[in-house]
């Protein structure tokens, strides 16, 4: 299996994806914890409570994308190969706009994973829209969102290295 990791080069994705889960997790932590302060606070980047999400984040994004990895070449086909070729040729003809849908899509994601976050928090339903546009909630919806376009950036710029390196220009 390793084998086949290195020959479908998914190791060089792999370094953007911690790297972005890293970023994202202290672009999280700054933004959210600045905005409620209303101050810049660097001591954020240092604290127990962002070393402790990104430790866990880095292994649940390690651990899904091992999982992703490991069913992606036990069904390598020569169909995939052909659809592996077509999105690089799709992200090289569109490449903004391919940029601009991954940003969309991770931003929109974190957002709905806020959501639902603070919807556990609700204690009846009278504070459904209280606890939904608080705002500690509208901060960490912009939290959530920057983090997730941090994240999405360098997916996006590890997946096409990955292309490049498996396909060539």
């Amino acid at each position: 299996m390793w084998k086949k990791i290195k020959e479908y080069k998914y190791l060089a994705i792999t370094k953007y994806w911690i790297s972005g889960i890293i970023l994202a997790v202290i672009t999280f932590q700054f933004i959210t914890n600045s905005l409620l302060k209303n101050e810049l606070d660097i001591n954020i980047l240092i604290e127990k409570e962002t070393l402790k999400y990104i430790i866990s984040n880095l292994l649940g994004g390690l651990l899904g994308g091992f999982v992703f990895i490991t069913m992606t070449i036990y069904n390598e086909s020569k169909d995939s190969q052909i659809k592996e070729k077509r999105l690089r040729a799709n992200i090289k003809e569109k490449n903004i706009l391919f940029f601009i849908n991954n940003i969309i899509a991770f931003s929109i994601g974190g957002f709905v994973y806020q959501i639902i976050n603070n919807l556990f928090d609700l204690k009846g339903s009278d504070s459904f829209i209280q606890t939904l546009f608080s705002t500690a909630a509208i901060i960490d919806y912009a939290g959530i969102i920057s983090a997730m376009t941090v994240l999405s950036i360098l997916t996006t710029i590890g997946t096409k290295k990955r292309l490049k390196l498996q396909y060539g220009e």
